[in-house]
């Protein structure tokens, strides 16, 4: 009798994974867009880690945790291809993202190239550099960062189920976002960095991005809820700008908390461009005590679920391309190229980008903290609605715009990069989108 039940409960696990479209499965349609979706939580045991984004080398959590940090993967399938989109609340996984997708081809087949990961940039969350912290938590994390990740992969691609439509659109926020740089009573220009204006400021010194871009995959099997990813424009900075001994996921978590909480679905957040925008100190500060993170997340989670009552447009078709290539932007310094010429490698960095089509939308991956204005640019003059992901893969940090290097602000004095590399990235973007949108291979790059 025990060798029946075995064998019974085997084949229901091998007909699980078959139906669910899982990478065991040999039975899935072709034609038919699948979407799977994983999270796992992913917090430090020893809570002597280093806080990313800190005011001090060695700041140590000892706070402890405020909420939470997780590890979020969408899984997405079509014919034999299957492509993974992280969201991990940390500031960014540069140089530990590649040991993850090597685990993940052996362990679930799927190719790295076709996984890439994204962080949510919150500055309250641990390190993965165990170099930047003499702390003993800090290595014992990063190999616990690594385990998340593979079983959040698991979990997405275990949960595939078929799509009968996928849908997209955005709505303007008001006053959620601000620029952090402004322009002064006397007439002078400050821009600080991550802190506070300094008094006698009388506007902000340019207009924000505020768009909030939501995209919904629906899922009609019973037991399957529907996946949401949405995205803003603004650091996850509301925790640490006064708790610095703290972690927490930052208002992303109760951003997606709330939208779960009102519907029956899953949700992934992404940061877009935001290089030089911040949460607005308005709706941030409204709560005078150590979860004023919480009103603005279920503020922006509110957006998000009238914009899914009222702003969506299903896409006509379910196909997925990925594109990527490696940008060659100018570092710092550098001087202009002509059309054609191809630059010392001492005066360029080769940065990895990634583009995708998915149906009638398309998803950019910036290697970096591009400016709202940048990110504008490219949603204004892309081909297609094009969903903006930063702090993707080899995050390079800041891409100042011009107005920043002629200022001399906070972000110009950090980059590695030289004047006009953002707005090139995102001309770059749109070039490929281009080209993707009419079915054909992006040109190699043009240097400038």
């Amino acid at each position: 009798m025990k060798k029946i039940l075995s064998l019974l409960l085997a084949l229901f696990v091998l007909f699980s994974l078959c139906a669910c479209g899982g990478e065991s499965g040999s039975n899935t349609d072709p034609n038919t867009l699948y979407a799977g979706f994983g999270r796992v939580t992913c917090v430090p045991d020893d809570p002597l880690v280093h806080i990313a984004g800190g005011t001090a080398k060695d700041d140590p959590a000892t706070d402890g945790l405020l909420d939470t940090i997780e590890i979020t993967c969408v899984s997405l399938k079509k014919g034999d291809d299957t492509y993974l989109i992280f969201t991990v609340d940390i500031v960014d996984v540069t140089g530990y993202n590649t040991t993850i997708e090597n685990t993940i081809k052996k362990e679930l087949g799927i190719d790295p190239a076709n996984v890439i990961f994204n962080g949510t940039h919150t500055h309250s969350a641990p390190t993965l550099k165990p170099g930047d912290s003499s702390l003993p938590g800090a290595i014992n994390y990063n190999i616990k960062f690594h385990d998340c990740s593979v079983d959040a992969a698991r979990a997405a691609v275990a949960d595939l189920s078929a799509v009968s439509e996928f849908s997209y659109g955005s709505i303007m926020t008001e006053d959620m976002v601000r620029v952090r740089h402004y322009l002064m009573n006397d007439g002078t220009t400050h821009g600080n960095g991550h802190g506070s204006a300094a008094s006698g400021y009388k506007e902000h010194l340019y207009p924000a991005d505020e768009e909030c871009q939501v995209i919904k995959f629906t899922r009609p099997a019973e037991d399957k809820k529907d996946i949401i990813m949405f995205n803003l424009g603004a650091h996850a900075t509301i925790v640490s700008g006064t708790h610095t001994s703290s972690l927490s996921a930052d208002f992303p978590f109760p951003a997606r908390t709330y939208i779960e909480e009102q519907g029956d679905y899953l949700c992934a957040y992404f940061i877009a461009a935001a290089g030089d925008q911040v949460p607005s100190s308005k709706i941030s500060s409204e709560v005078k005590n150590k979860r004023n993170h919480y009103a603005y997340g279920e503020q922006l989670g509110g957006y998000v679920i009238e914009c899914l009552e009222k702003n969506m447009t299903v896409s006509a078709t379910n196909d997925i391309t990925l594109y990527s290539e490696n940008f060659s932007a100018k570092k710092l310094g550098s001087a202009p190229y002509t059309e054609g010429e191809i630059p010392k490698s001492s005066e360029c960095q080769t940065l990895p980008t990634n583009t995708m089509t998915l149906g009638d939308i398309g998803l950019v991956f910036y290697p970096g903290e591009p400016f709202g204005s940048q990110g504008r640019y490219l949603k204004d003059n892309s081909p297609m609605f094009t969903f903006v992901i930063t702090c993707s893969e080899d995050d390079q940090a800041y891409f100042p715009s011009p107005i920043a290097f002629q200022e001399g602000f906070y972000e110009s004095k950090t980059t590695r990069f030289a004047e006009g590399a953002g707005e090139a990235i995102a001309a770059r973007f749109v070039e490929i989108l281009t080209a993707m949108k009419d079915g054909k291979t992006p040109e190699p790059q043009k240097l400038q």
